[in-house]
């Protein structure tokens, strides 16, 4: 095998994500997070209710009553209209509707108000991503990806690497090497 011992200290995690991209089983995390980020001019609105209200909506989501989640949601935005986490959840919500365009809506917002940073940024990167990949617009995708995995995202950092034809070709080279190793060839 090439010379192996010149890995720099991420390379590892990489050829992990290479070798076995879904095998982590790393979802997004949608649920309401400290939004670092937020904007901050003007008024952002009742940010401690709307986390109430978003944690009410995931429950609600979680036991299979997205309407209820939506209502919830549209009443976070309601009293908080500045902060960006109750967009990404409503979001997640109209993604699970089959609502594709009134999401990607939502996240266009909730990257505005995060200025694209932060947990909020993050996770709006990420679900923009994985819309634009269901729509075959791998490139788009890509893009908000390499975004997300920069803010911190493990499971965008794994779509980078699944989305990279290089990262592929190498893939199957390497399993191909490892097949021969232990067949003793």
């Amino acid at each position: 095998m090439a010379n192996v011992t010149c890995l720099r200290a991420g390379d590892e995690q990489i050829l992990e994500a290479i070798f076995d991209p879904e095998a982590s089983g790393v979802v997004p995390d949608l649920e309401a997070q400290e939004q670092v980020g937020e904007k901050e001019q003007g008024d952002v609105g009742d940010v401690s209710r709307a986390k109430e209200l978003e944690l009410e909506a995931v429950k609600a989501a979680e036991s299979g009553r997205l309407p209820d989640a939506l209502e919830l949601l549209n009443r976070a935005v309601e009293v908080a209209p500045g902060y960006a986490s109750p967009y990404n959840n409503r979001a997640q919500v109209y993604q699970l509707q089959k609502q594709v365009e009134l999401a990607m809506v939502d996240l266009e917002r909730a990257i505005e108000l995060s200025g694209g940073r932060g947990k909020a940024g993050e996770q709006a990167f990420v679900q923009r991503g994985i819309i634009w990949r269901l729509k075959g617009e791998d490139d788009k995708a890509m893009e908000d990806f390499k975004k997300a995995a920069k803010l911190g995202s493990k499971f965008a950092q794994m779509q980078v690497v699944k989305l990279n034809p290089y990262a592929a070709l190498c893939n199957q080279m390497l399993a191909e090497m490892i097949g021969k190793e232990r067949r003793g060839e």
